[in-house]
């Protein structure tokens, strides 16, 4: 892996216990040539969505369904978009030997992000079994500045409101045009998705094995959990 993670944007996703209306973690510290990438730590009470914050990253980068973290406690994607979501995965990343601009600023940051929302916005009841049902596109950029970045993404138009997927990705395209260096790719498949993020040096494998630790930790405290109040 040739890049390391350094902020994630949560918008308008998340299960009803926990949502994100619009958050950003940024997971670097003050370092000699400015911020940083760090190992972090999130506190949260039980509940509060640190289980929420690792399943979306994850779905992310291992979007098949069988790869979702949540799967031993029986939840999948369809669980985190409601009705009326257009919701939002974002991360950011830096390379682990990044080149400086004239500016000094860290060049070739990257963004990958996925985009979410139920066809007719309604969420089915039997949301799980009509996953095909809910839209998906991914899409991964260089950043630009103050242009384009994790901050500028144009999740609402001039008005405020939320645009929805195809309009969200629309106006991105509209954006980067003017950038080639933005190389912005959109991708609609899993497959597809796979040789973006492997044309950008991400290997999602690592993360695989994250997340089969974490699957089994949880699983075994679910099973603990069980047991104490048997």
């Amino acid at each position: 892996m040739s890049h390391q993670l350094t902020a994630l944007r949560f918008r308008s996703i998340g299960e009803r216990s926990a949502r994100f209306t619009d958050l950003t973690l940024d997971l670097t510290a003050p370092g000699g040539d400015g911020p940083a990438p760090q190992d972090s730590v999130i506190w949260l009470r039980n509940g509060r969505g640190k289980s929420s914050i690792l399943s979306l990253l994850y779905a992310l980068l291992l979007p098949q369904a069988r790869d979702f973290m949540g799967r031993s406690v029986q939840r999948s994607l369809t669980d985190y978009v409601d009705s009326g979501d257009t919701a939002h995965v974002a991360a950011f990343w830096q390379p682990k030997s990044p080149a400086r601009t004239l500016a000094g600023e860290t060049d070739d940051l990257l963004i990958t992000g996925v985009v979410h929302e139920w066809a007719d916005l309604r969420r089915p009841v039997q949301a799980a079994q009509a996953r095909d049902r809910l839209n998906t596109l991914f899409y991964a950029f260089h950043a630009v500045p103050g242009v384009l970045d994790l901050e500028s993404l144009p999740f609402t138009d001039e008005s405020g409101r939320s645009r929805r997927l195809t309009s969200f990705i629309q106006v991105l395209k509209e954006i980067a045009r003017p950038f080639p260096r933005a190389d912005l790719a959109v991708a609609d498949t899993m497959h597809k998705w796979a040789t973006v993020l492997a044309d950008r040096h991400l290997d999602p494998a690592p993360f695989r094995t994250q997340k089969q630790m974490n699957h089994v930790e949880g699983g075994e405290i679910g099973r603990a959990s069980c047991r104490e109040r048997v």
